[in-house]
């Protein structure tokens, strides 16, 4: 009998043993995977952004992530709040070599001009490029930690395969890879978004002091991030409402009121501070935040306009913003002058041969569509059918809406984040870009990988090869594109050659490609030193070698669009520079007509 126990023993022993083993064994190979999925993806990045010369709106985000750690307020940062441009700057703040004057000497500083004060270190971040490059790798090492937080998350909540997809799609995704690399807070956003879903879920789960205290610290991040991420707050409280009604609650009862407002209360008092605290408690009224004398008569008028002259609601308005100080009131003035009064008046816009200062409300639609690489379409399109076939199978068996919600909740807190986002986003006035819906990203690629997953648990051949293909060919979109991320546009529009006859601004011309540019222009004038060669000459036609920017020839006003008419109608295109530079070679201008030195003499 001992000797069986024994034997029994020995035999348990070796095969927990060998559980182990497997066990640790497939630990290894999908710590392995992550990892090596991460440098792929910060190899795309990091070697990509070498090439790319600072974008429009980098120099702006320097000089304000440095004033956060060298001035003596935040007057500057009111375009967006400051948590990630301070990040990014970082590896600045200790060069010796780079210095602004953030001293009530220099007028730019005192009137708060962000613009000017970034052109003070344009020519720095343009000569030398190790200093930006520095400050773009901080963005990157954020890319990595949304990478590896996208897979914890969706391994955690929905199992190891959907992981293992959701973050190959996240790591050849061109969008992710195009804002990752820049220093702005659009790849900020999204990794706060995302992480304030999390919190939510994990609350919604535990419903504990510590879940909640983490919820509102992520919330407060996202709202020290960037102005837009706000819209949040209440698809949060509209998914927690579904929640918990899915889970039995009587949601317009006065104990459930109550709580929410409770729960909203105190969570605005949360963020309330943490802002206040970022901002160094520094107390000013509304008025005295606007240290731009006319920045505070923009705010008058725009009272006028709704309100008259004279009545109630000016006159409380103008008393309130003057009498009453409030702890980081640069917050509160950044809020107003980009969310609020930049909705009112708009922004200059093109769409596909249109113009507006209001934009349209398939924007942002209409840009996903031809951004967004055509695999990832289709996987999401899939899933979408996949959903609704279960949903039908499931409704069929009896099933109740409720029950269903309360099943799948993770998954219906994230749909509700994302179309109210989505929704939020079509109905504004400002249609700057993509970039403002990558926070979107993220979540549609976890839906990709859940219809994935649905679609090979089939294990037919068909299923394999399926998905197989659709991930070879965003890696192929990915590679083939590099390190050009920002000009992507799927074949839908017939690649990135044709994106600005689309799209422009962020979408494809950020002013990334001087270098290549500048390239150019030193390799024709070595090769053709007679020949004239001209960088955006204006709309007097020229001979030689034109090279127009997209932004230029296509224009975010039609009065811009008109500037070149006389090269888009007479001559064809003899080459391009990344996607975003057209270059003509105009022999002779003897057949231009007429009609077009009218236009010049006019525009002039």
């Amino acid at each position: 009998m001992i000797a069986c126990s024994h034997h029994a023993t020995t035999a348990q022993r070796s095969t927990l043993m060998d559980h182990n083993f497997f066990k640790n064994k497939k630990r290894i190979i999908a710590f392995s995977g992550v990892v090596f999925l991460l440098v792929v993806f910060s190899l795309q990045a990091t070697l990509s952004i070498r090439h790319k010369s600072p974008t429009y709106d980098e120099q702006s985000h320097v000089v304000r992530g440095l004033a956060f750690w060298q001035a003596p307020d935040l007057r500057i940062n009111t375009h967006h709040p400051p948590v990630i441009n301070a990040f990014a700057a970082l590896p600045l703040i200790f060069d010796k070599n780079i210095s602004v004057d953030f001293s009530d000497k220099n007028e730019d500083w005192v009137l708060a001009d962000k613009n000017k004060l970034g052109n003070t270190l344009a020519p720095k971040l343009y000569n030398e490029r190790n200093v930006l490059f520095k400050s773009r790798l901080m963005i990157i090492f954020l890319g990595m930690y949304l990478g590896l937080a996208l897979f914890l998350f969706t391994k955690k909540y929905f199992g190891a395969a959907p992981a293992f997809i959701a973050l190959t799609i996240y790591t050849f995704s061109p969008n992710i890879l195009a804002h990752t690399r820049l220093v702005t807070t659009d790849f900020g956003a999204t990794l706060a978004i995302f992480l304030a879903a999390w919190a939510f879920i994990n609350y919604t789960e535990k419903h504990d002091k510590k879940s909640l205290a983490l919820l509102f610290l992520a919330l407060s991040f996202a709202a020290l991030v960037k102005f837009n991420t706000i819209v949040i707050f209440p698809a949060l409280l509209i998914a927690y409402a579904v929640f918990s009604w899915s889970h039995g609650h009587k949601i317009f009862s006065k104990e459930f009121i109550f709580r929410i407002l409770k729960l909203a209360i105190l969570g605005a008092i949360t963020i309330f501070l943490i802002i206040a605290l970022v901002y160094r408690f520094d107390t000013r009224t509304f008025k005295d935040a606007h240290v731009n004398p006319k920045r505070w008569d923009e705010f008058i008028s725009l009272i006028e306009e709704n309100h008259g002259t004279s009545s109630l609601q000016k006159r409380f308005i103008e008393w309130t913003a003057t009498n009453i100080p409030i702890p980081g009131a640069f917050y509160y003035q950044g809020f107003y002058e980009n969310v609020f009064k930049h909705n009112i008046y708009g922004h200059n816009t093109y769409l596909a041969g249109e113009y507006s200062k209001k934009g349209w409300w398939y924007y942002f639609p209409y840009a996903f569509f031809i951004k967004t690489p055509l695999p990832i379409i289709i996987s999401l399109l899939s899933s979408v059918v996949l959903a609704y076939i279960f949903l039908k199978k499931e409704l069929k068996k009896g099933k109740s809406i409720k029950k269903l919600l309360q099943k799948h909740s993770r998954l219906v807190s994230i749909l509700i984040l994302v179309l109210f986002y989505l929704a939020v986003s079509m109905r504004i006035n400002i249609n700057l870009g993509l970039r403002h819906i990558l926070p979107l990203y993220p979540f549609l690629f976890i839906f990709c990988a859940l219809g994935i997953r649905r679609l090979i648990s089939e294990k037919k051949l068909l299923s394999y090869l399926i998905t197989a293909t659709l991930l070879v060919w965003l890696a192929l979109d990915s590679l083939i594109i590099f390190p050009n991320y920002l000009e992507f546009f799927n074949a839908s529009v017939g690649g990135p050659k044709n994106g600005y006859l689309h799209l422009l601004d962020s979408n494809l011309f950020w002013n990334q490609d001087q270098y290549y540019v500048d390239e150019y222009v030193s390799n024709f004038r070595s090769l053709h030193p007679k020949t004239p060669i001209y960088v955006n000459p204006g709309c007097q036609p020229k001979t030689g070698r034109i090279i127009v920017g997209v932004d230029k020839l296509q224009g975010l006003e039609e009065l811009h669009n008109i500037r070149y008419s006389w090269l888009r109608d007479n001559f064809p295109v003899y080459d391009r520079i990344a996607y975003t530079y057209i270059v003509y070679d105009v022999k002779s201008t003897e057949e231009i007509p007429s009609e077009y030195y009218k236009i010049c003499e006019n525009l002039e």
